[in-house]
């Protein structure tokens, strides 16, 4: 419930856009420890409600998520352009790619290094 996406809640088929779309709330649960909605999982109705709200305002959920902390240049474009695609539409796989290509070399890190992911308490 706290990571799928918009489509899966109303009962539609996979798309490329719904997975990426729950990549997204992953991210965003490991960077931040919560997502808006965390408290509410038993609320099915809210939850939907909030991941509309948010799909058409992604930066009021960063800014919600990250509090006073600084909001990722990346993540913030990955958001955008996911929440921006067709529900059929294939998306820009490597430009999504390389939006994390910079982060990932000042951290002296690769996408093919293993990853320690704790979530934020």
């Amino acid at each position: 419930m706290e990571f799928i996406s918009l489509d899966s809640h109303k009962g539609t088929g996979p798309s490329r856009r719904s997975d990426l779309e729950s990549l997204g709330y992953c991210l965003l649960k490991w960077l931040c420890g919560i997502l808006p909605w965390s408290d509410e999982l038993d609320k099915v109705k809210a939850v939907v409600e909030q991941k509309e709200r948010y799909r058409k305002n992604v930066r009021c959920l960063l800014q919600l998520c990250f509090r006073q902390r600084s909001i990722p240049d990346a993540l913030e474009s990955y958001l955008e352009q996911v929440m921006a695609l067709e529900y059929e539409e294939k998306p820009d796989y490597a430009a999504l790619r390389q939006l994390f290509g910079k982060p990932l070399e000042k951290m002296k890190a690769s996408a093919y290094d293993s990853v320690d992911v704790r979530v934020v308490p």
